[in-house]
């Protein structure tokens, strides 16, 4: 069985040159967390935060030849999580006819936010890779201090208590985030953000 998610940040590391794609079930409490390539990252980064650039880059440049044809992409799957390598497959339909692509992460996420497509993961990588998160509600102000959390995980709770405007749970998530980046060595950090201060605070510094 397949779950919606929704891709609500990446995270670059200036350290190991990788990005974490953070994705979180719609209507549910689990996320998962898949690294992709520092270029692949790059440009989701870039799609996500909607850069207006001199030239198309290659998945401009495929959706436009994509949208000229009577080829549709519907939706993509993160299907499988084997040896540490997450796999996902771009689902589509041409002539009529129900066809499966195999893809990396990387680029079934660009190919996802380009064309707005939903994000589905099967229920098996949930369960080998993913993780719960904590609801605001069961934060305090011990739970921020505490040092087992990882930051993709602080940075769910965030997004959650920010939604209540809790704002002192939300200040001490931020100052652990900001600790645990500066340890690190993070500095990137992109969301999908409706408010523009938030935005500016996650947004993408290259």
């Amino acid at each position: 069985m397949a779950v919606l998610v929704e891709l609500v940040s990446i995270t670059s590391s200036a350290i190991d040159e990788y990005y974490d794609v953070l994705l979180i079930e719609k209507n549910g409490k689990r996320a998962l967390s898949i690294p992709v390539g520092k270029y692949e990252g790059e440009n989701l980064a870039l799609s996500i935060d909607k850069a207006k650039l001199p030239r198309p880059l290659t998945f401009d440049l495929f959706c436009e030849i994509l949208s000229k044809t009577e080829a549709k992409i519907e939706y993509i799957s993160v299907n499988k999580f084997y040896d540490g390598t997450f796999f996902a497959n771009v689902c589509s339909k041409i002539n009529k006819e129900q066809i499966i692509f195999d893809s990396r992460c990387s680029d079934a996420f660009n190919l996802a936010v380009k064309l707005s497509l939903p994000i589905f993961v099967e229920e098996k990588v949930f369960e080998d890779a993913g993780f719960e998160i904590l609801s605001p509600d069961a934060v305090s102000k011990q739970t921020c201090n505490e040092e087992d959390w990882t930051i993709e995980e602080l940075e769910i709770i965030l997004q959650e208590a920010e939604k209540e405007a809790d704002e002192e749970i939300v200040n001490l998530l931020r100052e652990k985030i900001n600790e645990k980046k500066l340890a690190q060595g993070l500095k990137i950090n992109v969301s999908f953000a409706d408010d523009e201060d938030e935005e500016e605070y996650f947004g993408l510094s290259m």
